[in-house]
């Protein structure tokens, strides 16, 4: 027989099963962004398939023109970070004036490498990059390269040249998996994170309630991003296939047990920033709808950024984003 908290958690997954919009509600939702949610999108989806991937690996080629290459190699450890950028000179002259600048963020700190300013036909040059997480985010940062590439040619002026190229860095590289949460404690502890009242609740929890999480929780708000999309166009995940990418590309750990839809996934992670004092939980929950194509996903995290961030990334990688439509 049934506990009352087990009857309660069963009947709200029964609910949100009902409330998984078919393939012809999704078509007819009206966008529901809130403006920033919107933008940060847009720039993600501007950011480019290169960009996107390589938020979900450590190394690879960011950028690659006739003139320019630029490798990325990055390193994390909890909320520090560092990024070997590798550039090469692909033109058959120089590349004169080379300067390399990072768009301003109140969320990381960077302290970047000085480089010579003057790129040899063929040579490949090497810049440090480290950072400290400040504070969730959910817009990576931009990095600005420019250069004047010389023409060489009577009558033909030296081309200055600009690229914004947006920069693998996103909140998942600063998430460590959970482990060891049980089902019934991630049930517990998602049960506890939601409502005006949490801080209430959360203060009964007592730190082994979340194994070893329910401390950091104690006084904590938590905020919500609710968001359907599509799945990638021609592409059929296999529950396994996402379960891969939420353990080794968003860092987070598989709690089986807690859905009974066994196309369902759920997950925690700790997000590591120099503000917090401790690391703090995220909870990720993705139902499936195969036959429509589509993924229903709810992320909370103690800050908007958080929730924002992490299901952003979670989405680019197994989804559309140019198909979200915010449940929030």
């Amino acid at each position: 027989e049934e506990s009352a908290d087990e009857e309660e958690e069963r009947r709200r997954r029964e609910e949100e099963r009902r409330t998984m919009v078919s393939h012809g509600d999704l078509e007819d939702l009206a966008p529901a962004f809130v403006l920033s949610t919107s933008q940060i999108i847009a720039e993600w989806i501007a950011g480019g398939p290169t960009f996107r991937g390589l938020c979900l690996k450590p190394e690879g080629v960011l950028f690659d023109s006739p003139s320019l290459q630029i490798g990325v190699k990055t390193q994390y450890s909890k909320a520090a970070g560092r990024v070997m950028f590798f550039y090469g000179n692909r033109a058959p002259v120089p590349l004169k004036n080379f300067s390399i600048t990072l768009s301003p963020s109140t969320s990381l700190a960077f302290q970047l490498k000085p480089i010579k300013g003057i790129l040899e036909a063929g040579e490949q040059a090497q810049q440090l990059l480290n950072f400290v997480c400040l504070q969730e985010f959910a817009l990576p940062p931009e990095l600005i390269v420019s250069f004047t590439l010389p023409s060489h040619q009577p009558g033909i002026p030296d081309q200055e040249i600009e690229h914004k190229l947006r920069l693998p860095i996103c909140l998942t590289k600063f998430v460590t998996p959970k482990q060891n949460v049980t089902a019934a404690q991630f049930i517990h502890l998602w049960k506890n994170s939601q409502g005006n009242d949490y801080v209430e609740r959360a203060s009964l929890m007592g730190g082994e309630v979340g194994g070893g999480m329910g401390g950091a929780m104690v006084g904590m708000p938590f905020f919500e991003y609710s968001a359907v999309f599509k799945m990638i166009l021609g592409k059929v995940f296999d529950v396994n296939e996402i379960k891969m990418i939420f353990k080794n590309c968003l860092h987070l750990d598989i709690v089986d047990g807690v859905d009974s839809t066994p196309s369902s996934v759920v997950a925690v992670g700790e997000c590591w920033t120099q503000s917090n004092p401790v690391c703090t939980p995220v909870f990720v929950r993705l139902q499936t709808r195969e036959e429509m194509q589509l993924f229903r996903m709810t992320v909370r995290g103690h800050t908007n950024d958080t929730a924002w961030g992490i299901g952003i990334s979670l989405m680019a990688a197994i989804g559309e984003l140019e198909t979200v439509q915010d449940q929030s």
